[in-house]
């Protein structure tokens, strides 16, 4: 025998508070958390891949050791940079698929230019590695400088869909901002050296 609900019923209000209400309500599953975890490797993959572009090159160390730095710079530029971008990278995968989740995935026009500045995001960030191997600093500090503006991009977009996956872009935009205002400083500080 099939129950009916009566009207005003707890099911029936329940029902026309969710049709009624501006959002819809956010139910995490576990194949969410396979997602999250598959974007997570985004990220990680990048940061990977830079770092053993960067690792085979012996002199880039002692290269970028013996560049003239603002007082303020890090000692050991090339270990600083690797924990900097590890450790700010790590909450991206995450914030990604939770937006893309929020946004409605690549149906709404939003979410597809979030993970657009992502994706971009994640290719400038490969370029480093690029700008590096070819001891050129003004490329570095263009890369930078894209790589700053995609991640602000990004994070407001981010935060424009789902406000706790915007705060998770806050900690790498300063990070990148940062390497910006470094990557200037050093190319300024080294232009008269040639390009070895």
């Amino acid at each position: 025998m099939e129950s009916k609900a009566w009207p005003g019923s707890y099911t029936d209000r329940a029902i026309n508070s969710v049709v009624k209400s501006s959002r819809m309500p956010f139910l995490w599953t576990t194949s969410d958390t396979k997602g999250a975890f598959y974007t997570s490797l985004i990220p990680v993959g990048a940061y990977i891949t830079g770092h053993m572009i960067c690792s085979g090159d012996r002199q880039l160390g002692t290269w970028l050791n013996s560049l003239r730095k603002p007082d303020w710079a890090p000692r050991d530029l090339k270990s600083a940079c690797c924990m900097g971008d590890l450790l700010t990278m790590a909450p991206l995968g995450y914030a990604t698929y939770k937006t893309f989740k929020t946004g409605g995935g690549f149906d709404y026009r939003d979410t597809q230019i979030a993970m657009g500045l992502f994706g971009a995001n994640m290719l400038f960030y490969l370029g480093k590695a690029y700008c590096l191997s070819q001891r050129d600093l003004k490329c570095l500090h263009l890369n930078k400088l894209f790589l700053s503006v995609t991640a602000l991009g990004a994070a407001y977009l981010y935060g424009k869909i789902d406000t706790n996956s915007g705060y998770c872009w806050i900690p790498y935009c300063f990070w990148t901002l940062f390497g910006t205002i470094l990557s200037y400083n050093l190319w300024k500080k080294n232009e008269d050296t040639a390009r070895e």
